[in-house]
């Protein structure tokens, strides 16, 4: 039951709301609030912070390795992989520029994938593979986008790996300050947050849309955006999405790690990078798919056991100490083409980031505006 109180603030009518803080939600919110001064916004969260990958992930801000990139162009088409690249690098460049009046620790330092052995080489040798790869990216990207640095293999202490490619385009974040500085920035611009508050039903009328809350209250609001990417079927049955969830590791080591930056292996279903003097190592995901396709926090064996076995690789003789464990639920499709698209005249949806929403979440958020009111710029 509310008093007039909280009916006049807490639950008052909007003329945008937004459910979901992540990072697809957090940055819709800073852009309507950028392309709406004084708009009355409202942001919708069912935990007490953000439940599904943006602050679980790994930090990265990456497009793809290069065999990643390689399956993704034979998988879908040469097209579809430079579209989706193109968007996850702009939204690198977005990021970099907000970086500079926000403290996130952004990094672009650079990445590396670790190579051992891949079907994609037996018939194509790594240095054709990479400047054919180099060509098709030039326009999207820039010239040189990977080197082959096998030269620095014993430098970085990677000297059982095959090979070494580097990439000087992505770099590092840290996903929970990312995500305190946009709720910063929104919340000074009088967005209002409702966190620990569940969207039970969706009703859509002439006149707006009404959210039902899981407390017995409802909200009115003008435009609704739909920002949940792996939580997304409750609202949206019909879109095609499954949930993914990534495994992740937090560990401590006895002497100086020689890398620094961000790392992939085996297509991007490893990942790891330098924190704090520890190394941060998630993925693994390819060895129980079925199990790992589940909207269910939390860690098994299987893949526990698995990521400790490859840090051991990583840093021989080092007697890494596990801190942490965790695990976030990214979504996924048949292809990585977000979902973004007008459900009705007042309904939008933002979904489907396929595990690179860091990156990609600002040109999105771009791309929802633009279908909320076609022509009206942002004034940023």
């Amino acid at each position: 039951m509310l008093s007039v109180w909280e009916e006049q603030s807490f639950y008052s009518a909007q003329q945008y709301t937004i459910i979901g803080s992540g990072f697809m939600g957090l940055w819709t919110a800073y852009k309507l609030s950028e392309k709406y001064p004084g708009a009355k916004i409202l942001v919708i969260e069912r935990g007490v912070i953000p439940n599904g990958a943006s602050t679980k992930n790994a930090g990265f801000v990456c497009f793809g390795s290069l065999t990643e990139l390689m399956e993704d162009a034979e998988l879908y088409g040469i097209d579809s992989m430079l579209e989706t690249t193109a968007k996850r690098y702009a939204g690198i460049q977005q990021i970099k520029t907000f970086s500079i009046n926000n403290a996130v620790d952004f990094q672009l330092s650079g990445g590396y994938e670790l190579i051992d052995s891949d079907p994609f080489f037996i018939n194509e040798d790594i240095r054709e593979a990479i400047s054919r790869m180099n060509q098709i990216l030039q326009e999207t990207i820039g010239p040189d986008c990977f080197v082959l640095s096998d030269d620095k293999k014993n430098q970085l202490g990677f000297e059982s790996f095959r090979h070494l490619v580097y990439n000087k385009r992505e770099g590092t974040v840290h996903p929970g300050r990312l995500v305190q500085a946009l709720i910063k920035i929104c919340s000074s611009r009088g967005v209002s947050f409702l966190y620990n508050t569940e969207v039970e039903e969706i009703i859509e009328s002439q006149d707006g849309v009404s959210l039902f809350l899981n407390n017995d209250i409802s909200i009115e609001t003008e435009k609704l955006f739909i920002c949940t990417n792996a939580f997304s079927k409750k609202f949206l049955p019909d879109t095609e999405l499954y949930p993914a969830r990534g495994q992740v590791i937090f560990a401590r080591l006895s002497s100086p790690l020689k890398f620094k930056g961000s790392f992939h292996y085996n297509r991007g279903f490893y990942y790891f990078r330098d924190l704090d003097g520890g190394i941060v190592l998630g993925g693994a995901r390819n060895l129980a798919i079925a199990e790992e396709t589940t909207t269910e926090s939390g860690i098994t064996a299987l893949i526990q056991n698995d990521l400790e076995k490859f840090l051991k690789r990583l840093v021989p003789g080092n007697n890494p100490i596990i801190l942490k464990r965790w695990s976030g639920i990214m979504a996924m499709g048949n292809n990585k083409t977000p979902v973004v698209k007008k459900i009705s005249k007042r309904i939008f949806a933002g979904i489907r980031l396929s595990g690179i929403g860091v990156a990609i979440a600002p040109v999105l958020a771009d791309e929802l505006l633009e279908m909320e009111n076609p022509g009206h710029n942002s004034r940023g």
